[in-house]
C-alpha cells in the first residue's frame, strides 16, 4: 500500500476487514436507498480503518522519474513491438 500511496500522492486507508468491503458497501447503498441512512458520509461508522499510508515525497519523485522514462521507452519501442507482434501472428504454423 505504501507504493500505491507514493505513486498517487494520496493517503491510502486500509479497512479492518477488506473481504467484507463489498458486502458492507452493498448494505450501505441499500440503507441509503431505504432512507435509513441520510448519505454516504454517514457510512463511515460502518468502516474501521486499520492503517493509513501517507505518501513519501522522495519516493514519489523517484516513481515520477521512472514513469517518464517508461513513457519515453514505450514510445521509442512501439514500432519494434508492433513489428514483433505482427510477425508472430502472421508466421505460418509448422
Amino acid at each position: 500500500m505504501q507504493i500505491l500511496s507514493d505513486v498517487t500522492g494520496r493517503n491510502i486507508s486500509v479497512v479492518e476487514n477488506p473481504r467484507n468491503a463489498g458486502a458492507v458497501g452493498a448494505a450501505v447503498v441499500a440503507l441509503i436507498g431505504l432512507g435509513e441512512l441520510p448519505d454516504f458520509a454517514s457510512a463511515k461508522k460502518f468502516v474501521r480503518v486499520s492503517a493509513v499510508f501517507s505518501p513519501n515525497a522522495e519516493n514519489k519523485a523517484i516513481y515520477d522519474t521512472l514513469f517518464l522514462q517508461y513513457q519515453q521507452l514505450y514510445h521509442s519501442l512501439s514500432g519494434v513491438y508492433a513489428a514483433a507482434n505482427g510477425r508472430r501472428f502472421t508466421e505460418e504454423k509448422a
